[in-house]
Parts: structure tokens; C-alpha cells; sequence
């Protein structure tokens, strides 16, 4: 194997391995459900007050 191809398998080794860190860290970030459930409350409540004020 030439150098130019070692240091191109390195990289993308590199980065199959960074890639998989970072998705395994996202996986473990789920959201509570209260946290969750406050959100969707907001939502609905300022989609109620937004068709209050498109009757009028």
C-alpha cells in the first residue's frame, strides 16, 4: 500500500468512529416526558390564542 491510501483509510476510520460517538450520544439524550408534554401544552395554547385572533 502506498502512504496517500494508509492515510485515507485512517480518515475515514476516523470518521465512521466519530460519526458512531456522536449517535450513541444523541441516543441517550431523549427528552423527559414532562418536558415533553409542556411543550406540546405551549404549542396547543398558542395555536388556540392565533385562531382567537384570525376569527376576529
Amino acid at each position: 500500500m502506498n502512504d496517500n491510501r494508509k492515510k485515507k483509510i485512517k480518515a475515514a476510520i476516523a470518521a465512521v468512529t466519530y460519526y458512531l460517538q456522536e449517535e450513541e450520544a444523541r441516543q441517550t439524550k431523549k427528552t423527559s416526558f414532562w418536558l415533553r408534554s409542556g411543550r406540546e401544552m405551549t404549542m396547543n395554547n398558542r395555536y388556540l390564542v392565533q385562531m382567537r385572533n384570525f376569527r376576529r
